[in-house]
């Protein structure tokens, strides 16, 4: 996950809020991973196989 956090909202509150949202809107559990996160080079390199976006501006 990559996206521009509210600098007037609590960072925590933020991510699970939204994640949240989306597994509501999708009507299932979900994994919100922040990109920054993964260190490990081939769990990345399964999670860039696999992303799916969810919305691109």
């Amino acid at each position: 996950m990559e996206y521009l956090p509210n600098p007037e909202a609590d960072a925590l509150d933020e991510f699970f809020g939204f994640k949240a949202q989306l597994e509501s809107l999708f009507g299932g559990k979900i994994d919100l991973v922040e990109t920054r996160a993964v260190r490990n080079r081939y769990f990345r390199e399964e999670l860039e196989e696999t992303k799916v976006p969810v919305y691109a501006a």
